[in-house]
């Protein structure tokens, strides 16, 4: 039961964005801070933003865009990271 627990409350860095899949679908990108999943049934996939080029001139959404092509070119190319 502790472990479910666990498995639900994730913690973003501040410089991170959170890629969330469930069942191998695009769900969402979290931001820094507190964010909930179900635990088991989704992924997921922290993405650092100095990872992504020009991250400081993007605008939020476009940032979010580009986190999930990065998580779901890692999740399906495991080099790739």
């Amino acid at each position: 039961m502790l472990v479910i627990a666990a498995r639900t409350l994730v913690v973003a860095k501040e410089d991170e964005l959170l890629v969330v899949f469930r069942l191998g679908r695009l769900l969402t990108v979290y931001g820094p801070g507190l964010s909930i999943v179900v635990p088991f049934i989704d992924r997921v996939i922290r993405v650092q933003l100095e990872t992504i080029p020009g991250w400081q001139e993007l605008s939020e959404d476009e940032l979010q865009q580009r986190a999930a092509e990065l998580a779901t070119k890692s999740l399906t190319n495991p080099r790739f990271q």
